[in-house]
């Protein structure tokens, strides 16, 4: 019998951890329960994305300011807890 719920995602480490505030950064994101998810960063989603069960590779999409963001993935288990990423100026 299947279970009846899947796992929440878990982040273990994001591969860019910064970039231009114009988007266009190539982001990977390694860590858990990740297949089939969305990258969300600051709060958008990534403007490509693929996601297997323990890898995401996306495009950061466009900043509305420089700053600290947050990234999360969203999947059938729930949302990730958040790692940070930094867009520039």
């Amino acid at each position: 019998m299947p279970p009846l719920f899947a796992p929440k995602p878990r982040i273990d480490q994001v591969g860019a951890t910064t970039g231009p505030g114009t988007g266009g950064t190539p982001v990977t994101v390694t860590g858990e329960s990740l297949a089939g998810a969305m990258v969300l960063i600051g709060g958008r989603p990534a403007a490509r994305h693929s996601c297997g069960p323990q890898l995401c590779t996306a495009t950061a999409p466009a900043a509305d300011r420089p700053g600290l963001v947050d990234v999360t993935v969203t999947a059938a288990g729930g949302t990730s807890g958040p790692v940070t990423f930094t867009y520039t100026p």
